[in-house]
């Protein structure tokens, strides 16, 4: 029972890990498409 509880707690470890990893690439992601277009098209309109 303890090394099955054990590797639940690895599995979960591993999970959360992930899914950490996975928000945080998100979340830089998505802070550089915001930034990017109030850079450029923010300060002056592009040509058309």
């Amino acid at each position: 029972m303890a090394t099955q509880h054990l590797g639940l707690l690895q599995t979960t470890y591993a999970y959360g890990t992930r899914v950490a990893l996975l928000s945080l690439t998100a979340l830089i992601a998505l802070i550089a498409a915001l930034a990017t277009p109030r850079g450029d098209a923010g300060c002056c309109p592009r040509p058309a």
